[in-house]
């Protein structure tokens, strides 16, 4: 049966200055949130990175939103979810990321844990919410299925994780049902070079970064003439 009354959905449309071919773009774009093709504010924290505490992000370049308690309970269902489905899928395992900085990083890192609640301050209180994570994915998929846990030995910056704290925290995510703990190290916004292994190619790096500048002051010269 052909779909009827829809015509009214294809209008061009704007967001922001931009002009849109359709309405259809614009609900991909939450229309709900930008009222007269204005960008609002719960358009824009929407958007907003969430994370362990408020915090400047180095790696997205914006602030995130600190957690709540309800966003706490939603992203502990998504793991679960995600992992429900892989196993659906065929997969023999399934990894949770716990280290480099990611989302389960940024509770066990005091750099990135400022909280006054009962998620952050103590290595206890950090563990809190990985730990709900593992156990709950752990309770979902049954003893048997294999879960790797990546974590960190330590972060690499002054106030970060540290190797003493990373012996706790291995103890705690074994008890919790890590079948497999995957030891790395790094944080992908302040020390990204400790995830890599061999030899980095650094001097590399630098030349052809300095060749980038010297385009830059180049095309900057040029444009000034």
């Amino acid at each position: 049966m052909p779909v009827t009354g829809t015509d009214h959905i294809f209008f061009a449309g704007k967001l922001a200055g931009l002009q849109l071919k359709n309405r259809v773009i614009r609900a991909g774009c939450f229309e709900g949130m930008c009222q007269a093709g204005q960008v609002t504010d719960s358009l824009i924290e929407h958007h907003r990175p969430l994370g362990a505490s408020a915090k400047f992000c180095l790696f997205t370049r914006s602030y995130c939103r600190q957690m709540s308690r309800h966003d706490s309970d939603e992203k502990i269902r998504d793991f679960v979810n995600a992992a429900r489905m892989a196993k659906e899928a065929g997969f023999d395992a399934v990894e949770i990321h716990a280290g480099h900085g990611y989302l389960l990083s940024q509770f066990l890192s005091p750099w990135t844990n400022k909280r006054k609640d009962e998620f952050g301050g103590s290595l206890k209180n950090r563990l809190l919410f990985p730990i709900q994570v593992i156990e709950k994915t752990r309770n979902n998929l049954g003893a048997k299925f294999p879960v790797l846990i990546k974590m960190n030995q330590f972060d690499g910056m002054n106030n970060g994780l540290n190797i003493h704290e990373s012996e706790i925290v291995a103890k705690a995510f074994e008890k919790a049902g890590a079948s497999v703990l995957v030891p790395s190290s790094g944080f992908t916004s302040k020390v990204p070079f400790l995830m890599l292994r061999g030899r980095l190619p650094i001097a590399e790096m630098s030349d052809n970064q300095q060749g980038r500048l010297s385009a830059v002051s180049l095309y900057s010269a040029f444009v000034s003439v």
